[in-house]
């Protein structure tokens, strides 16, 4: 990723609503990737230096593993207040829809196949970048229940 792009990447999102439905569907395509990896979460990354050595100092990248220790974490007496900030921030963004949740998404995407079709496309038969039209989506999903 080039050097600014995290900053295009929060504007777009940002702007989410004015976006071309080409630009906001690959926008969120890229959203999805980068929710498995803290690499990708640079604000959570930064404000959590001090964290991720602490609590998740031996826990590889990718997969959801290190952003799901910090989740385990947030409420230990000496976390830090701008970690747990970002933490609960980036769940909120998770919670508008499963697929932004690796672990879910990987645990359960058959079951809301089989379960919820057709949740997640827009009226148009295409795959919905749209977090409020994947609110039911969240919905199926959330029976989901995953433990590692």
């Amino acid at each position: 990723m080039l050097q600014g792009s995290a900053r295009v990447i929060r504007c777009l999102s940002n702007n989410r609503d004015n976006l071309s439905p080409v630009c906001r569907a690959t926008l969120f395509d890229e959203e999805v990737r980068f929710s498995e990896n803290i690499d990708f979460q640079y604000p959570m990354k930064s404000a959590c230096i001090k964290e991720i050595d602490r609590f998740c100092k031996n826990i590889p990248h990718g997969g959801g593993k290190v952003i799901r220790c910090l989740q385990d974490n947030k409420n230990k007496k000496d976390f830090g207040k701008a970690c747990a900030d970002e933490v609960k921030g980036y769940e909120l963004e998770m919670s508008k829809d499963y697929r932004f949740n690796f672990r879910l998404h990987k645990a359960c995407q058959k079951d809301v196949d089989k379960l919820c079709p057709g949740l997640c496309q827009a009226k148009d038969g295409s795959v919905s970048p749209s977090p409020t039209v994947d609110a039911t989506a969240a919905d199926c999903g959330r029976w989901c229940v995953v433990w590692w």
